[in-house]
């Protein structure tokens, strides 16, 4: 695990998400997630949990199913694949909202996900997903 960072973004005010929102987000990319670090720090009220293993990932979020309202995982990381995470997250929480982020959509199983997209380094790409998402 990469550890817990405050992740602020600036919400849409027409979203209706009410309060801020824990998300986790899983990539085994090291560079991927600290460039979104970076970029994301000092912007609006949400909390992102940043894990490079997927298992980790998993065993926090079965601490408490109820806590978390959104995951963005990668497809092709060791381990499990995001589907297989998707899977077990949907298991301990079949409300949960999921995104899918890959340089290779293809390989998400649709039916998992709320939402997939090509792995972007441009922000405003994965807001706009991120609150689209949460809005639901």
């Amino acid at each position: 695990m990469m550890g817990a960072v405050p992740l602020h973004l600036t919400m849409d005010p027409s979203s209706k998400v009410s309060g801020p929102a824990t998300v986790l987000f899983v990539d085994d990319d090291l560079s991927f997630l600290g460039m979104l670090q970076r970029t994301f720090a000092g912007h609006g009220d949400h909390q992102l949990l940043w894990f490079n293993n997927p298992s980790e990932a998993l065993e926090r979020f079965a601490q408490d199913p109820n806590s978390v309202k959104l995951v963005v995982t990668d497809y092709n990381m060791p381990r499990l694949s995001g589907n297989e995470l998707a899977r077990c997250l949907r298991k301990l929480n079949p409300a949960i909202r999921i995104i899918g982020i890959s340089s290779d959509i293809d390989q998400f199983d649709l039916e998992l996900f709320d939402l997939t997209m090509v792995k972007t380094h441009k922000k405003q790409s994965l807001i706009e997903a991120m609150e689209k998402v949460l809005a639901k």
